[in-house]
């Protein structure tokens, strides 16, 4: 465990929001032209040109009639946020595990030698919402079990919410490959009309099929991962507010601060993607204190 910043004097504490800083998700985008590229390179490959996949009523047709059945099928509120939120996709905005057990170990440090009323100047400082009303709740003298029951009743309403979310997408992605069969079979109609011009057919089912690949292409390379990062994002979170919930219950506890760090260890673990976490050393005695 990183013991930077922990060691701090009476008083007030130095701000600690326990966010990481906003910065571009570099995967995302890498992901989106390694896809792209991919279709692209085939086509290429194959003699195809891009101009043969231009076909602006094609577009009109998947994406007009995806749009539209997804307004039928959700409230126009739910895809609003649900497109707020997808701007997951490109900027990381995510509680930090590490700098969090920090912060909650300096605040139980801090309960320990001034009590819970202490809190009162810190919490303003606080930039997580859900810390900042349970470390409220947690200076005005609630229990931990009933400040651990309000965080956990408040995840639960916002997961669902999260979920919703990923459901919008979901649900369009499903239906962008029908609306891509109906432009073909549309397209192929009109081939049908005009069968007297045989030397036009094999050009007009070529054209029908585009649709088709509209409807795939913007399912499963669009939609369909933007559904993957929001649920991916939400658990994410969940992750997040339960590590701040047992450390509001330890800290109303006045919890040791070594038996707090070690607690809280596995969800540090989580985060990192190398070596799991080193378990903190004993503690001295001026850290019983």
């Amino acid at each position: 465990m990183n013991s930077k910043g922990l060691d701090q004097k009476p008083g007030r504490l130095k701000p600690l929001r326990g966010l990481k800083p906003l910065r571009l998700e570099s995967s995302t985008l890498f992901g989106f032209v390694l896809a792209f590229g991919g279709v692209y390179a085939a086509l290429t490959l194959q003699g195809g040109r891009i101009e043969d996949l231009l076909q602006l009523p094609a577009a009109l047709l998947v994406v007009g009639g995806t749009a539209g059945a997804v307004l039928v099928t959700m409230p126009l509120k739910s895809i609003q946020e649900a497109l707020r939120k997808a701007r997951a996709l490109f900027v990381e905005d995510r509680i930090d595990a590490i700098e969090s057990v920090e912060l909650i170990t300096r605040l139980v440090k801090k309960v320990r030698r001034s009590g819970l009323t202490s809190l009162e100047q810190d919490i303003e400082s606080i930039q997580i919402p859900l810390l900042k009303r349970a470390l409220r709740l947690a200076a005005d003298g609630l229990a931990a079990p009933v400040v651990s029951d309000y965080m956990r009743l408040e995840i639960r309403i916002t997961r669902k919410h999260l979920e919703r979310h990923a459901r919008v997408f979901e649900a369009a992605g499903g239906y962008a490959p029908t609306l891509g069969i109906i432009g073909a079979v549309l397209g192929l109609i009109q081939v049908m009309k005009h069968l007297d011009q045989i030397a036009m057919v094999g050009h007009g089912i070529a054209e029908a099929f585009v649709s088709t690949v509209y409807g795939l292409a913007f399912a499963n390379l669009i939609l369909l991962p933007i559904a993957g990062r929001l649920r991916a994002s939400a658990a994410q979170w969940v992750e997040a507010q339960e590590l701040l919930t047992d450390g509001v219950a330890s800290l109303i506890e006045r919890m040791h601060p070594f038996i707090l760090e070690t607690r809280l260890g596995p969800y540090i673990s989580q985060q990192q993607s190398s070596s799991p976490p080193v378990p903190p050393m004993a503690p001295t005695n001026s850290e019983a204190a």
